[in-house]
């Protein structure tokens, strides 16, 4: 019992964090509440819960029983912050990493997706299609609206870069607002646009997939544990670094994204690389078997 509290201390020094002096017991198990979808057709928590799920099962054995439940209500990143950071409805999420959050949670510094959410493609209207087209440079995209969501880590990223955004407080709402043209295009990972557009076609089809654009930007996308919860963020950490080791990681990205990556031909796109001032210290950049390049 004391080795396993040992490792455990290890490892989240390995995080980022000092272990507090009375760590729990970590045979005693864990229950772990993730966030609600915001609807029937939100599908970009799916990924990330199935990586969570491999992670506990595959520590059973140095942690004890894991049970994972959905969070009883759906949450905006606002209140999802909120709510993370109390630890009652909600103690696990997966988020875009920023100094603030890694203030606030435990970190688990390990790309869940291996990057790919910093890799954007935009929903547009079909018309508009030769505007994306012409677009070369940051400059030429400057002369383009994005819509994002007001509290998206992404969005701070656009205006960083001097790119005009309109925001909005509702998930479902920036696809009608696109339709209705409000703005010019809304930039998605390439993990979430196939299922996003296929799933809203019928209702929408004036939206189509942008052809010619791949904007990018760091974004690594972190589980983020609640503070007090110390052997939960330990276990989640050896299971991920576990999962990278045997390469399981890896093949649950390629599997999982390897159709929406060949359909969108990535590597045949114009890319316009945009900074992300607001990346913390700690990103983990020099460790490459932790990141995928989809346009190779």
């Amino acid at each position: 019992m004391r080795l396993l509290t040992w490792f455990a201390a290890i490892a989240l020094l390995v995080l980022g964090h000092a272990a507090p002096a009375a760590a729990a017991d970590p045979q005693g198990g864990h229950v772990v509440t993730y966030p609600r979808a915001l609807s029937d057709t939100d599908v970009r928590e799916a990924f990330y819960r199935e990586v969570l799920a491999q992670a506990l099962n595959r520590t059973v054995a140095a942690y004890g029983p894991a049970e994972l439940r959905d969070a009883r209500v759906a949450m905006s990143r606002a209140r999802l912050v909120e709510e993370l950071e109390r630890g009652e409805t909600v103690n696990v999420a997966a988020l875009p990493t920023s100094t603030d959050y890694e203030s606030k949670f435990w970190t688990i510094r390990i790309p869940i997706d291996r990057g790919l959410l910093g890799y954007r493609v935009s929903l547009i209207r079909g018309a508009d299609q030769p505007r994306f087209a012409a677009v070369r440079t940051l400059d030429d995209l400057k002369a383009l609206r994005a819509g994002l969501g007001a509290d998206w880590a992404i969005t701070k990223v656009f205006e960083a870069n001097g790119l005009p955004v309109e925001k909005s407080g509702g998930y479902e709402a920036l696809f009608g607002m696109l339709a209705a043209g409000r703005f010019d295009y809304f930039s998605r990972g390439v993990t979430e646009i196939m299922p996003e557009y296929q799933g809203r076609r019928a209702a929408m089809p004036e939206l189509a997939i942008e052809q010619t654009q791949l904007i990018y930007a760091p974004l690594p996308i972190y589980f983020f544990v609640t503070k007090g919860q110390q052997s939960l963020a330990a276990r989640l950490h050896t299971g991920l670094e576990g999962m990278v080791e045997d390469g399981s990681l890896d093949r649950m990205v390629r599997q999982h994204f390897a159709e929406a990556i060949g359909t969108l031909k990535l590597s045949q796109r114009n890319v316009v690389r945009i900074d992300n001032p607001h990346l913390p210290p700690g990103v983990p950049l020099a460790r490459k078997e932790l990141w995928f390049d989809p346009t190779r």
